[in-house]
């Protein structure tokens, strides 16, 4: 859990390009989960290494089967949530 904490705290400008492409501005296209988010979510997983299942709960049969197929986008949706 810390991991993730500083992970969140200590990368503000890539939360601050998050946001920015999750707010835009006239003719910009909006991303609920950005490329920098994603980044994030890869440079994570590949810290935690065979961890990153802890990060879901066991229970949940969804959570479960998206961490085995390894991918990245469960991984961001939840750093989205943080």
């Amino acid at each position: 859990m810390l991991v993730v904490l500083f992970t969140m705290t200590n990368n503000s400008d890539v939360l601050n390009l998050h946001a920015r492409q999750q707010h835009p501005i006239g003719d910009e296209r909006l991303q609920m989960i950005s490329g920098w988010l994603k980044a994030l979510a890869r440079a994570l997983d590949g810290n935690l290494g065979q961890d990153t299942e802890r990060l879901f709960p066991k229970q949940l049969k969804i959570c479960q089967s998206l961490t085995m197929t390894k991918g990245i986008l469960p991984i961001a949706i939840k750093l989205n949530s943080l």
